[in-house]
């Protein structure tokens, strides 16, 4: 499964110690330890959060998370971290959580009851607490799977595709996965893993239970269209590597899909695609950022050179002190024939910046669905426990200045589903190449172009 991250801004960036992260009155090392995570957690978000959170809000989530952690691991800790009348400032604030937090831990003498586990499920309340679809607590797991797709190397152990959403079903199938070689294919529906229901789980815990060791086995049920019942897929996991782009030639269009805009492999794999298809004489290009998560923006700018004219606007961010500014792509364009850009409910962040730019510029139609509407500028700081959170810290909106966050792209042409005749019966895919052929007539001979 592909983990999602809708980031702008890949930054990490190393902080000073703070005063809500010295924690002294836990006697456990272990919840001493937590507790300095989660006052680092605290202090970021209340710092650079674009828009300012209330010490209540963020310490009354973090103690509703500990709690049902607690009530959740701990068969004999009665004790809650209840705080009934906050004081007057932030800092007594924390002094009061700090206080009420290793009291439990103090007292405790239950060895299921971890520091790390209540202190993850407080920071992961915070973080929710905002409100916020770009700012989220990242596990040290996930944190590695994060930086993994900021330097471009997406590996891991687990079945090859990505997931959609409300409700879970299969998106797109990586090539020479442990998903293809199993069959499952694309609007697949994953009714459960291993006979066991998924409805109610977080992305993340899927994710968890589709990953393992590699060479073992995982049952999927599914449900496909055109099927009178559900049926079981077995997949053996596998190492995967996401690629970057994938490409291909259809008939006189060639098309790139565009996975996420990681580091700079992103901009040089669709350049080199584009240069390609200029010198085989192509005459239209279809940009697939079906499925894509984002990424970094300086990515994304580079990218849009490709198809936009000097100087045209890109984004709009606002900080956290009401500043407005406009970011305009530099450089000429390599690509001046006709472009179409597909997107669907997936398409998230950068992604969707990219489209809006392109479709506001009258470079290209957009073909799809409406974009995740989750556009945001972040950054990611490292926690004490080797865990992050990623913050929300500029509100972004399109080049042209309407949003997108929460609302999303939508689509010229809206399609969705199989259409059989249709490259993969990918229905989106053959209205977008039948659109192009329309405009620069007839198709060109497929053998002869593979021939140069």
């Amino acid at each position: 499964m592909q983990k999602v991250f809708a980031l702008l801004f890949a930054l990490t960036l190393l902080l000073p110690p703070t005063q809500a992260g010295a924690a002294t009155e836990c006697q456990d090392d272990a919840a001493a330890n937590s507790l300095t995570a989660i006052g680092k957690a605290y202090d970021l978000l209340t710092r650079y959060f674009v828009d300012p959170l209330p010490a209540p809000t963020l310490l009354g989530a973090a103690s509703t998370g500990a709690d049902l952690e607690i009530q959740k691991e701990s068969k004999t800790v009665n004790a809650a971290i209840q705080i009934a009348n906050w004081p007057a400032s932030p800092d007594d604030d924390w002094d009061v959580f700090a206080g009420q937090y290793c009291a439990v831990f103090n007292q405790s003498v239950d060895a299921n009851l971890s520091p790390t586990s209540v202190s993850q499920a407080a920071m992961r309340a915070m973080a929710a607490a905002a409100d916020d679809q770009h700012t989220n607590y990242l596990s040290p797991s996930a944190y590695r799977d994060q930086r993994d797709f900021s330097s471009s190397n997406q590996r891991y152990v687990g079945i090859g595709a990505s997931l959609t959403r409300d409700p879970f079903a299969i998106g797109h199938v990586f090539p020479d996965s442990p998903a293809e070689v199993a069959g499952l294919e694309e609007g697949d529906l994953l009714l459960a893993v291993d006979h066991a229901p998924i409805a109610g789980l977080a992305p993340e815990q899927l994710s968890a239970k589709l990953r393992g060791e590699a060479d073992t086995i995982v049952v999927l049920t599914v449900l496909r269209e055109g099927w009178d019942a559900p049926r079981d897929i077995s997949v053996k996991r596998g190492v995967v590597r996401i690629p970057i782009t994938e490409s291909k030639i259809i008939d006189n269009v060639g098309y790139v899909r565009l996975n996420g805009f990681t580091g700079p492999p992103a901009y040089e794999q669709v350049a080199a695609q584009v240069n390609r298809f200029n010198v085989l004489g192509l005459d239209a290009m279809v940009l697939d950022m079906r499925g894509n998560p984002g990424g970094r923006v300086d990515i994304g700018g580079r990218i849009a050179t490709l198809f936009l004219p000097d100087g045209t606007p890109l984004l709009q961010q606002t900080t956290r002190r009401g500043r407005t500014t406009t970011v305009h792509t530099i450089g000429a364009p390599t690509w001046e024939k006709p472009v179409v850009v597909l997107v669907d409910g997936n398409t998230a962040s950068m992604g969707e910046i990219l489209a809006a730019a392109m479709q506001e510029a009258g470079a290209a139609p957009v073909f799809g669905q409406t974009s995740a509407g989750a556009v945001a500028g972040s950054l990611v700081f490292p926690l004490p426990d080797g865990s992050a959170m990623q913050i929300t810290t500029v509100h972004v909106n399109s080049g042209l200045g309407q949003p997108l966050d929460h609302i999303g792209v939508q689509p010229d042409f809206e399609v969705a589903g199989r259409r059989p005749g249709a490259p993969g019966n990918d229905a989106a895919l053959g209205v977008a190449v039948d659109y192009l052929q329309s405009i620069v007539g007839t198709p060109a001979d497929t053998a002869a172009l593979a021939a140069r």
